[in-house]
């Protein structure tokens, strides 16, 4: 009775066996049929060749015009070229660049981008990783080269004449990129704004390119911390990053090092300046260096705040693994440094009122501020900043005003 009973436990077991197999193989498939349509149907066969007719609606599907699009893809077409097999068309390099371009620009999420294109939902998720990782390593020796002593004295020369602050080298500041809670990562990403992030750390030219960055950071780190521990700050401690020897300032004999602008989330050193302390800063000499200061140390802010409007990306939080996040967040800075090379006309500057509709506030969030004392010879040199501009080779015509208005 038992073997009788045992072998029917065991028929039974093998019929649902085989009616799970039969179930599972009729579910599966190579291609959907909606995916099967993409060459007739799919967004980059028809919208985008629809586009290319109408130049307007073309740079605001892509934010970029059809010459650079070419260009872009000539830079990395080999890096994002996939082989033909006798399976299957591969997705061809200039739509897998619309689909990254897209991507970055809306902000859609994979599923959405995968609709309009009529791609599989992990073939959009490959697409972006692997077109980020190749912008970064075709773009970035041309268009954010490793800084040296000759791009770090231009950067200088454009800050004295656009914004009035000579030896200074760039302005920096650093940005949270919001993502969704990692697996596994206890509070390394959790910041003071309550949200999960890495940290985008930038120095900026007087154009609002961007002359190094650092990406990847724990979001609970501050802007001092990740600066000290990158390796833009280990070359700025041993005095290897390529900052210009010590200048003259115009009108005077008084020489001075070359300095970054950073605001209060940043400790103040013989190279990195930083405004006086609010709480002390009563004394008008104070209140117009911090103005000076505050003045073009902004471009970082705008920087962002450009950078942000074009790639609405950074409008919710990056729901995917952090190696992404990262190729994502270096591929949307070397594309704004391209596009800025592009667009830039004339020499004139933003005004301050113009700041401020370029700030994004809800796209990328401050750092929080240190309390770090800085060295007493790094107060001496923003004294004597302060000095400078207060006086009558330094001082320009518009800053008492604008000190009281602020008041």
């Amino acid at each position: 009775m038992q073997n009788s009973s045992s072998s029917e436990d065991d028929a039974l077991a093998a019929y649902y066996i085989l009616k799970l197999r039969k179930k599972r193989k009729a579910k599966r498939y190579w291609v959907h049929d909606i995916l099967k349509k993409r060459q007739n149907q799919g967004d980059f066969n028809n919208l985008v060749k629809d586009l290319e007719n109408d130049p307007e609606r073309y740079w605001n599907y892509f934010h970029m015009n059809k010459e650079d699009f070419n260009e872009v893809l000539n830079a990395i077409y080999g890096d994002i070229e996939k082989q033909r097999t006798q399976l299957r068309i591969p997705v061809s390099p200039p739509e897998r660049l619309a689909v990254c371009l897209r991507f970055l620009v809306t902000g859609d999420s994979y599923r959405s981008i995968a609709f309009c294109f009529r791609l599989g939902e992990t073939t959009v998720s490959n697409i972006v990783s692997e077109v980020c990782r190749a912008l970064w390593l075709r773009l970035q020796p041309a268009f954010m080269p490793e800084p040296d002593e000759n791009i770090l004295l231009s950067s200088t020369e454009q800050f004295e004449n656009k914004w009035q602050y000579p030896n200074c080298a760039g302005a920096i500041d650093g940005k949270h990129v919001v993502i969704q809670f990692p697996r596994n990562s206890g509070s390394n990403y959790f910041n003071y704004k309550k949200t999960f992030s890495i940290v985008l750390l930038a120095l900026v030219d007087a154009n609002y390119k961007f002359i190094a960055i650092d990406v990847g950071a724990y979001g609970r780190n501050s802007d001092s911390s990740i600066l000290l521990h990158s390796k833009m700050g280990k070359k700025l401690e041993a005095g290897d990053f390529g900052m210009p020897p010590d200048k003259v300032l115009p009108g005077t004999n008084i020489s001075m090092p070359c300095v970054i602008l950073g605001d209060e989330a940043f400790t103040l050193s013989s190279y990195m300046m930083r405004p006086y302390p609010r709480a002390f800063a009563r004394e008008e000499h104070k209140l117009i260096y911090n103005y000076r200061h505050c003045r073009a140390r902004r471009v970082s802010e705008n920087a962002f705040g450009i950078m942000a409007q074009k790639f609405r990306v950074y409008r919710r939080p990056l729901e995917m693994h952090v190696d992404t996040v990262i190729r994502i967040v270096k591929a949307t800075c070397i594309l704004h440094n391209f596009m800025r090379c592009k667009t830039m006309i004339g020499s004139g500057g933003i005004t301050d009122e113009e700041e401020a509709s370029l700030i994004e506030s809800g796209a990328l969030d401050d750092i929080q501020p240190t309390n770090r004392r800085g060295r007493v010879a790094a107060y001496e040199i923003r004294n004597k900043f302060a000095n400078y501009f207060n006086s009558p080779n330094g001082s320009v015509p518009w800053q008492s005003q604008r000190i009281h208005r602020l008041e």
